[in-house]
């Protein structure tokens, strides 16, 4: 995740999808995972709702598994 296009992944996730998907009324939950995540994207997801970062995954497969 300390890769630059990674970050600005995140910070769009942040500032475009999760207020699109606020505003849509559905439930839904965004899991970001991947190591080296930037203090301050980290501090940005913590102070939201449904969204969290999980870093470091083992076993991406089943990761991806568990998510639809």
């Amino acid at each position: 995740m300390d890769y630059s296009p990674n970050e600005a992944a995140v910070q769009y996730i942040l500032d475009e999808i999760q207020p699109r998907l606020d505003k849509s009324g559905k439930g839904y939950e965004i899991i970001i995972a991947g190591k080296g995540l930037s203090e301050a994207l980290q501090q940005s997801i913590k102070e939201r709702e449904h969204i969290r970062y999980v870093g470091f995954v083992n076993d991406l497969d089943i990761f991806l598994k568990g998510c639809d």
